[in-house]
This record gives C-alpha cells, sequence and structure tokens, in this order.
C-alpha cells in the first residue's frame, strides 16, 4: 500500500510540475528533466528510509523502479508525444 501511496504522489509531482512549467513558458524538456531530477530524489530518500527502517536494500531497489519508474514513464511518453 505504501508504494502505491508514493507512486500516486510521484504522478501528482508530475502534474504540479507540469502545470508550473506550462504556466511558466517553460519548454518540454526542462519540464522533463525537472521531473526526473526531483522524482529521483525523492525515490532514492523514500528507499533509504525504507532500509533505514529495516527493509533489505534489495526491496527497496524494487520499490524503487515502481515509484521512480512509473512516473518517469508517464512523464517520458508525455514528452515524445508532444514533440
Amino acid at each position: 500500500m505504501h508504494t502505491l501511496i508514493a507512486t500516486a504522489a510521484g504522478l501528482l509531482l508530475l502534474a504540479v510540475i507540469v502545470g508550473i512549467g506550462k504556466a511558466f513558458g517553460a519548454g518540454n524538456w526542462s519540464i522533463l528533466v525537472t521531473f526526473l531530477g526531483l522524482s529521483f530524489v525523492g525515490a532514492f530518500i523514500h528507499g533509504a528510509i525504507g532500509v533505514r527502517e529495516g527493509q533489505s536494500v534489495l526491496t527497496e531497489c524494487l520499490v524503487f523502479l515502481v515509484v521512480f519508474g512509473v512516473p518517469a514513464a508517464l512523464a517520458i511518453a508525455l514528452y515524445y508525444r508532444q514533440s
């Protein structure tokens, strides 16, 4: 359940960054890079907290793939759709 919430937070972050980027006239590449950077850092911190709380590193690596990968794949798909 926690992975689902973190993934949903990543999708919400994508929506917010796209909205802010479009409002300020940022290019699609800038929006993509900003999102990927922030999402990577957030997913990494999420995994580090999980390891600190007793989860195995392997488990958190797999969770990282979902928490970062799903929103990142959507962001990349949106980038190529708009290009």
